[in-house]
């Protein structure tokens, strides 16, 4: 082979030897672009599926504080008869409203964790009213309207609190907010810790 040929063949190596450098140098740069997008892309799908999921829990929250708010006016209701009349019928539905309280206030609980301090003191009336002993218990007149009066409200603000910061948003019992929604999370704060201080009033009456 001639010196002329040895050079050519070995321009060729070299020439076939930097085009798969630079192939491989731009899959790796194809690679490492791929990877980032598959990363952004997987982060972007957590993130919403978090706020969708957030989203159908505050929608729960809303749901539950709803049934709370029908069982524990209904307490308020047949409240007096709790305390005037001993048949057992009249025991018997009072106290089934304050069971079907008492557990959906523990499904609140449950899904409203950070605020579980707050719930636990409405939860802690429900049962002071649920204990049988409390029965036995005899209030002026007086202390006897507060605590209807304790109770109404409570039912009535609980509700409220879960609504409130979701005011002007597409809200309804199973999604939530919309899904672009960035305002404040429920509960209001401030609304529930009214409700929670009500409840350790209204506990003070009944069992000082």
């Amino acid at each position: 082979m001639s010196i002329h040929a040895a050079s050519v063949n070995e321009d060729k190596r070299r020439d076939k030897s930097s085009s798969w450098g630079k192939t491989f140098r731009i899959s790796l740069k194809q690679l490492v672009a791929l990877l980032l997008i598959l990363a952004v892309a997987l982060t972007l799908f957590f993130w919403a599926s978090d706020r969708i999921d957030t989203h159908k829990r505050w929608a729960s929250m809303m749901e539950i504080s709803q049934r709370f708010m029908i069982h524990f006016d209904e307490v308020y209701v047949r409240l007096p008869d709790k305390f005037t009349n001993e048949s057992y019928p009249t025991h018997f539905w009072i106290r089934s409203e304050l069971d079907y309280a008492y557990w959906v206030m523990l499904k609140l609980i449950r899904l409203d964790e950070a605020h579980s301090s707050q719930l636990f003191k409405i939860e802690n009336l429900i049962d002071t009213l649920r204990d049988p002993a409390t029965d036995t218990v005899r209030l002026n007149e007086s202390q006897f309207s507060d605590l209807r009066n304790a109770i109404h409200t409570i039912a009535q603000k609980l509700p409220d609190a879960y609504w409130n910061p979701l005011n002007g948003t597409d809200v309804n019992s199973e999604t939530g907010p919309s899904f672009w929604y960035f305002g404040p999370s429920p509960p209001d704060e401030a609304m529930l810790q009214q409700v929670a201080t009500l409840a350790i009033q209204a506990k003070a009456i009944i069992s000082p």
